[in-house]
């Protein structure tokens, strides 16, 4: 079951480096340079995700983990500026600097979790399941990415239909 996971992790792993390959060789212009972001945080995600599970203590752990929720509100960011310029909705400067911002704001309150219980408490390493990984408490501030995810992917939404 270990080895199988694994092979899904890498087989992702390997999906996503095809797609930012494919992308970067595409002529440059500004839907592809967010497309291009979007393949990179994928890639990052898929690869944080892979050291978590293969990890053989807590510090590789967190940081896996600290990078997956980096990448993870990256890739949500991304697809909006994406969707945007595909549904031609022009979002401006102020706009991409403050997800910018919020992103940065939330990667360092996950950052600070270790010491601080800002958005996670009792971090602990459990091997004792399947794939060893990271167990945690959320704190209630936890939720402030997830409603910034849900607001932008409810956005992305409405903007296609």
């Amino acid at each position: 079951m270990v080895q199988l996971m694994v092979f899904m992790l890498i087989v992702g792993v390997v999906i996503s480096l095809v797609s930012v390959v494919l992308v970067f060789r595409e002529k440059p212009s500004y839907i592809g340079r967010v497309l291009l972001m979007f393949t990179i945080s994928l890639l990052i995600s898929q690869l944080s995700y892979y050291f978590e599970y293969t990890s053989v203590n807590q510090e590789q752990a967190w940081v896996a983990a600290q990078l997956q929720f980096m990448a993870n509100l990256a890739i949500i960011s991304m697809l909006f500026l994406f969707i945007c310029q595909c549904c031609e909705i022009k979002v401006s400067g102020y706009v991409r600097l403050g997800l910018f911002l919020i992103c940065v704001v939330f990667f360092i309150c996950m950052h600070l979790s270790d010491r601080y219980p800002v958005f996670l408490k009792d971090i602990r390493y459990c091997e004792e399941e399947v794939l060893p990984h990271l167990v945690y408490t959320r704190t209630p501030l936890y939720s402030l990415p997830a409603i910034y995810m849900s607001v932008l992917e409810v956005l992305q939404i409405v903007f296609t239909i």
